[in-house]
């Protein structure tokens, strides 16, 4: 008797011998999370410790809600290319056998010839802040990093700069520079391009009433001049005007001051620390307006 094998056999008999389907292959549902990442301080401090390449594939699957899972290099990229974070398979390959931010779970067998695929899963948030020495975790409260923020790691730490600067607005460029270990021309480049900044200065002139009421006023201002001139500073300098009204700027010295008071207003100028405005579009939202990102 001829039995005739229905059009669909060939396909049940494959469902039966397929293997079963990891959880970790699927793309997530959920978009990024721009309010759950690392704490600043935190991110911060990885940045300075010379981590921010991988630092910046561990926030962006963070914030992704990938931390209770197990991927592949595969995954990893397809799942961040989802959520608009393109990176290629060798970056995922070098962050993903970093050990400071992810390690090693599983080998999976694909029924091919060849290598098994390479599982790995997150390190704990907590796991990184002990390694720096910060008893901080994961925060609903971290800085709204979006995908451009997250595309590379110079936008990632221009971002990172630019929430800090908030909190050092009144900061010297020398503290910056201790606090970051960058160069000055790289700390003047990158704060440019987040900040609004405004110079700073301190005038004294000499016909402040402090020096014009009394008989010897004019050798208390000299003597505010000489408190200022050694050690030279750039900081100080005079200003005067000439009789055909050109501001000139001199080194703040007594007998430069001495020179010119005869002739004209002489002001003590002191060059102050800038004034730094982080630009709106790097400010996060106030936290008590973000109920609705917070889950429930």
């Amino acid at each position: 008797m001829l039995v005739i094998a229905p059009k669909d056999a060939t396909s049940i008999y494959m469902e039966i011998y397929r293997s079963v389907p990891q959880k970790s292959s699927d793309l997530a549902q959920s978009s990024l999370n721009p309010s759950r990442g690392l704490t600043r301080s935190v991110a911060a401090w990885a940045v300075i410790a010379g981590m921010t390449a991988h630092l910046r594939i561990y926030e962006a699957a963070l914030r992704l809600g990938m931390e209770k899972m197990f991927f592949s290099a595969a995954e990893l990229c397809a799942w961040m290319g989802e959520n608009g974070i393109h990176i290629s398979m060798a970056t995922a390959q070098r962050a993903l056998v970093d050990t400071r931010f992810f390690r090693l779970s599983s080998l999976r067998r694909t029924g091919k010839k060849g290598r098994p695929c390479k599982i790995y899963k997150m390190v704990k948030p907590d796991k990184i802040g002990d390694m720096l020495g910060l008893e901080m975790d994961a925060s609903w409260e971290a800085s709204e990093f979006d995908t451009l923020d997250l595309s590379s790691a110079h936008r990632y730490k221009v971002a990172l700069l630019a929430r800090v600067m908030i909190w050092m607005d009144t900061s010297t460029r020398q503290q910056q520079m201790d606090f970051w270990g960058w160069s000055k021309p790289t700390l003047i480049r990158w704060t440019r391009e987040v900040c609004e900044i405004t110079p700073q200065f301190k005038r004294i002139p000499s016909d402040n009433l402090n020096f014009t009421a009394p008989v010897n006023g004019e050798e208390v201002f000299l003597h505010e001049v000489s408190q200022r001139e050694y050690p030279r500073d750039r900081r100080y300098w005079l200003e005067v005007v000439t009789s055909d009204g050109e501001i000139r700027k001199l080194p703040c010295t007594v007998d430069m001051a001495a020179l010119w008071l005869p002739l004209s207003v002489v002001t003590i100028c002191e060059q102050l620390p800038n004034q730094y405005r982080v630009r709106d579009t790097y400010r996060d939202t106030p936290i008590w307006q973000r109920g609705e990102l917070l889950p429930y």
